[in-house]
C-alpha cells in the first residue's frame, strides 16, 4: 500500500514538473455570454425606442486590426440561401462599422464550427437552443481584448431576411426573426456593448 502511494506521489511530481497538467487561465481571461430572449408576446411589435441608446459599455475591446468572421452554412435554416445569409450578416457588420467610419470586420469564408469554442475563429451558426432563446453570443477575452466570439441563432425559430426601410422593425415577415436585425444586436456585444 505504501509503495503505491509513494509511486503515485512521484508520478504527480513528474507530471507537475514537466508541465503535463493543464495550465490555469491567466486571471485576466474572461468569458461573457449574452442570451437574447424572444418577446413574451411571441410576436414582433413596432417599438418607439429602437434608436435610443439602451446599452452600457463592457470592459473589453476588439483586438487591433481586422477581425475575421466565418459562417457555418451547414447549420443554416433551409428556407434561406447561404448567399442570402452572408449578405444579411455582412450588412449587420456594416451597420456596426458605419458608426466608426472604418472597416473592422471581414468575411473569411465558411466555418465548420457547430459549438461555441475558444479557438480563435469567430463563427456564426444555428443550433437548437431552448425555447424562448432567440440567440446567444459568447465572447472570450484575454487582457480585456476579444480573442474569440461566436453567435448562435436558434434553429427552433423561423428566420427571414427583409431589407430594412426605416419603419419595418419586425422584418416584414410575420412570425419570423430577421437575421440582420438580430445579428446587428449580437455583433454589438463583440465590440463591447452590453444590454441594459
Amino acid at each position: 500500500m505504501f509503495k503505491i502511494i509513494k509511486i503515485s506521489v512521484y508520478l504527480l511530481i513528474i507530471v507537475f514538473l514537466y508541465g503535463l497538467v493543464p495550465k490555469a487561465q491567466a486571471k485576466n481571461d474572461s468569458l461573457f455570454i449574452f442570451v437574447e430572449y424572444a418577446a413574451k408576446t411571441g410576436k414582433c411589435t413596432q417599438s418607439s425606442n429602437d434608436q435610443v441608446n439602451i446599452y452600457t459599455i463592457g470592459k473589453w475591446k476588439l483586438k487591433s486590426g481586422m477581425t475575421d468572421y466565418k459562417i457555418t452554412y451547414s447549420s443554416k435554416p433551409k428556407n434561406l440561401s447561404g448567399e442570402n445569409i452572408r449578405i444579411a450578416v455582412e450588412k449587420s457588420f456594416q451597420t456596426i462599422q458605419g458608426a466608426n467610419n472604418g472597416e473592422l470586420f471581414r468575411y473569411a469564408g465558411e466555418s465548420k464550427e457547430l459549438k461555441p469554442t475558444k479557438d480563435g475563429q469567430n463563427s456564426i451558426f444555428w443550433l437548437p437552443l431552448r425555447g424562448g432563446v432567440v440567440a446567444t453570443t459568447y465572447i472570450w477575452t484575454e487582457n480585456s481584448r476579444v480573442v474569440d466570439a461566436d453567435i448562435i441563432f436558434n434553429r427552433r425559430y423561423v428566420w427571414s431576411n427583409t431589407e430594412y426601410n426605416g419603419s419595418n422593425d419586425c422584418g416584414g415577415s410575420a412570425k419570423t426573426y430577421d437575421i440582420r436585425n438580430i445579428a446587428t444586436h449580437e455583433i454589438g456585444h463583440w465590440i463591447g456593448l452590453v444590454d441594459n
